[in-house]
């Protein structure tokens, strides 16, 4: 168990730290972290005119698409909707909502109302007081210290700040704290965004998983795994209180579910517009469109371990010359995608044509000949390889095309698709699959940070023995690469890994997916923060 939450951690670290990210801060901090607003206003001006809720109309219903079986916000994974789902009810220090075009951050400061930077290795928080969890306990210091502890003190779990200094952090008072690091890690800007306050004092994994005690917005009053989430305005809290009384949130999984739940006008906010209904949806007048890149990139990751086929670099390289990503993305994302030039995605906040097509399974991509003549070198032609999935609907799809196009050249494909947390426990069973298709997602949106996060902690990545004569540097340079402030060098030493990396893939990027969410024309004050994260306690009614 312990090592499925370090996975999922790292995962979309998917996450859940995913949905906090954006790019790096560097070491300007005009808009970053140095700015304060300290008196609990809603930071961003997005609701124009005052709006009323219209009579009748106090709740918002939210279609998600996948349920993390929890509410604890240290073991979620899956897609990112469930993170801002829990800062409704559990708030962080701060959270990015904005990067702007000269790549400087806007803060939302929330329990917390600045940050001095005594160097790059001490933090000084400076916390808000008069904050009441809703249990009616204050939020303090000893809070952000039993959090800070849990999320990177716990065995197993990936921790959230990896040079953190623990004998040398500290309450100075009730609501001020240091943190010292022993080396920095640009990553650090973004985590502290991810980590969300927990009481100290009442404080139990197996409560707060279905009855959270949080500081925000919101609470809880209702939850069913997999089918609803209910929660209602917080009568106690700090700051503004919710225009929108209640916040309704369905899962639903299927495709047509959403679809359908547009049509009849049964929800207010469709999260996951399945990508070939986007132009459709479009075209209904009661909702809003929002599109963008989905700052992750589809990708095969492969099993390389000492029992696995695909230990053998050739057999890995097979499969990257057999898959049609053209195909990949007419079929799996109805067109409405791009294909990867890179292992990465191509909106991530370190692209840089240079680290482009560096390898020949980048710049050739699909070539059935090649894939072929791979496949045969490695004994992979012939063999029958398992391919799982975590059940969602366009990854059901991709594995379907990765299984046609290595049928193409010989290999025969079996797929099992399972249910998130099944699927998140099966990538630690090296004994189950040879194949799976997930994301390649880091919380900064880097490339950096998916090398240097991913491949220490996954099972059949870590050790980097599947690198051959690579794999000494390409450890090198994991280990500092997070740690670099000069863009110019980070850039170059992220170049060379990509080429170490693409030279014996651990996965393969396919493409990288647009995302679509619907809301209703009748909200005010709609907008989303990077990994479409939103705060609803901002919207209201027009």
């Amino acid at each position: 168990m312990k090592k499925i939450l370090a996975f999922i951690l790292i995962a979309i670290l998917a996450l859940s730290l995913a949905a906090c990210t954006a790019s790096e801060p560097g070491p300007d901090t005009t808009n970053g972290p140095d700015a304060s607003n300290n008196d609990g206003a809603k930071t961003p001006d997005v609701s124009g005119e005052e709006s009323k809720t219209p009579e009748g109309k106090d709740t918002l219903t939210v279609a998600l698409t996948q349920d993390y079986a929890t509410l604890d916000f240290t073991y979620e994974s899956a897609y990112g909707d469930y993170t801002a789902v829990s800062r409704m009810y559990a708030e962080p220090l701060c959270d990015i909502y904005k990067v702007n075009s000269d790549g400087t951050y806007e803060y939302r400061w929330l329990l917390a109302t600045s940050m001095e930077e005594e160097s790059d290795t001490s933090w000084i928080f400076h916390l808000r007081e008069g904050v009441k969890f809703s249990n009616g306990n204050d939020f303090n210091a000893d809070d952000f210290m039993f959090t800070l502890d849990l999320c990177n003190n716990t065995a197993g779990q990936y921790p959230y700040f990896p040079h953190l200094d623990w004998e040398a952090c500290g309450k100075i008072d009730d609501y001020t704290v240091r943190m010292v690091f022993k080396q920095f890690d640009y990553a650090y800007y973004n985590n502290i965004c991810c980590m969300q306050m927990l009481d100290a004092e009442s404080y139990d994994p197996a409560e707060y998983a279905k009855n959270p005690i949080g500081t925000g917005p919101y609470v809880v009053t209702d939850y069913v795994v997999n089918s609803y989430l209910y929660m209602t305005a917080n009568e106690n809290y700090w700051g503004e209180k919710p225009s929108i009384k209640n916040l309704h949130f369905i899962c639903m999984d299927e495709d047509t579910q959403r679809i359908n739940s547009l049509e009849t006008g049964a929800v207010d906010v469709s999260l996951r517009v399945p990508l070939q209904e986007l132009d459709y949806v479009d075209t209904l007048s009661d909702y809003e469109l929002l599109k963008s890149p989905n700052r992750s990139a589809s990708a095969v990751w492969f099993n390389i371990t000492e029992n696995s086929i695909f230990q053998n670099v050739d057999a890995r390289k097979a499969v990257c010359f057999a898959i049609n990503k053209t195909q990949a993305c007419n079929l799996a994302y109805n067109g409405q995608a791009t294909p990867c030039d890179w292992p990465n995605s191509n909106s991530a906040a370190d692209f840089s044509a240079d680290c482009m097509n560096l390898d020949e399974t980048y710049s050739v991509g699909y070539n059935v000949d090649k894939a072929k003549e791979y496949a045969d070198k490695a004994g992979l032609t012939g063999q029958t390889v398992t391919l799982i999935t975590n059940g969602a609907s366009d990854y059901v799809t991709l594995a379907e095309v990765i299984q046609q196009n290595l049928n193409a050249i010989g290999v025969t494909v079996k797929i099992v698709n399972y249910d998130e947390a099944t699927f998140n426990q099966l990538t630690f069973d090296v004994e189950g699959y040879d194949l799976y298709v997930r994301d390649v997602q880091a919380p900064t949106n880097t490339a950096g940070q998916n090398y240097n996060g991913w491949i220490p902690v996954v099972p059949h990545l870590s050790g980097c023995e599947w690198l051959g004569e690579g794999k000494d540097r390409f450890m090198e340079l994991n280990a500092t690469v997070m740690s670099i402030h000069d863009t110019a060098e980070r850039m170059a030493v992220i170049k060379e890994m990509t080429e170490l990396f693409e030279a014996a893939p651990a996965w393969y990027a396919i493409c990288e997916p647009m995302r679509g969410i619907a809301y209703s024309k009748d909200l005010d004050g709609v907008y989303f923060v990077p990994y479409f994260n939103t705060y609803y306690n901002d919207w209201s009614w027009k």
